[in-house]
């Protein structure tokens, strides 16, 4: 999946696929293909708690726009 355009709504083979890839990268490569992949449609969730500040500033140096 290393080149893949930015999916606008992937189908359940590549949403398995994803799976697959997501289940061994750690936080921050996640991040990186999470954003590769979905581009501007990326979409993360956050309970503003000390966990999820973590994952908004590693998203944010990521992806600062």
């Amino acid at each position: 999946m290393g080149g893949m355009a930015a999916l606008a709504s992937p189908d359940e083979a590549e949403l398995l696929t994803l799976n697959v890839e997501f289940e061994t990268l750690g936080p921050r490569k996640l991040l990186q293909r999470l954003f590769e992949i979905f581009g501007d449609g990326a979409a993360l969730s956050s309970s503003f708690g000390s966990d999820s500040m973590a994952l908004i500033h590693m998203a944010a140096h990521i992806r600062p726009d």
